[in-house]
């Protein structure tokens, strides 16, 4: 679950994002983002914390035109979806993240690591990333202008270097070591600490080369 003030936001396994309050449990608000939004998820459900930030709450329902969706917090009216990017929920939780004066919201679906403009939804990028069952669980985490995600089943991660205003993206390396599945990884004054999905390892990684 995620906390703001006096709010809950909680996404069940079958797709169902409720608003409670914090003092008495009552519910506020509540969607079905299989119906509203046609979502799909990855074969074992939905599973993610929704991001709150300002006036709005992110999730991703990964349905058509609306893999990833923004929501007024209070009402859980629909502010904006992804026009135009369409991919399955695949166990990410969003983070928002801040390059030169822009914030972009960044999050992994099924098959990609994706920014977006939060304000008004715009994809700004994606960088394709595939792993077994199309599950991405670990959120992407960054340091400075790099982007570093992972996925597990051997598929690996790599680094991204994200331009000046978070517009675009380049790959900067990858690597096929450290394939973290679900328990997600830390950056650390340019060190990548995780543990490997089918190795079993504790692993640090060189963000500037991937070694």
């Amino acid at each position: 679950p995620t906390i703001d003030g006096d709010r809950l936001y909680i996404m069940t396994g079958r797709g169902v994002l409720t608003c409670m309050s914090t003092k008495d449990g009552k519910q506020v608000w509540q969607i079905d983002v299989r119906n509203k939004f046609k979502g799909m998820s990855t074969v074992w459900g939905f599973s993610e914390s929704p991001l709150v930030d300002g006036d709005l709450v992110f999730a991703t329902p990964g349905g058509p035109d609306a893999a990833v969706v923004a929501l007024n917090k209070m009402s859980g009216e629909t502010v904006w979806t992804s026009k135009g990017f369409s991919e399955a929920s695949a166990y990410c939780s969003p983070a928002m993240f801040t390059f030169g004066a822009n914030k972009v919201l960044v999050t992994m679906t099924a098959k990609s690591v994706v920014g977006i403009d939060p304000k008004t939804g715009k994809v700004l990028w994606t960088h394709v990333h595939e792993t077994e069952y199309d599950i991405h669980a670990v959120t992407p985490a960054v340091e400075g202008n790099v982007l570093y995600y992972t996925g597990g089943y051997g598929s690996g991660g790599g680094a991204l270097d994200v331009s000046a205003d978070g517009a675009s993206v380049k790959p900067k390396w990858s690597d096929k070591n450290l394939d973290c599945q679900h328990h997600g990884v830390v950056l650390l004054d340019g060190y990548v600490y995780g543990t490997g999905h089918n190795n079993n390892k504790l692993m640090c990684l060189e963000l500037a080369t991937g070694k």
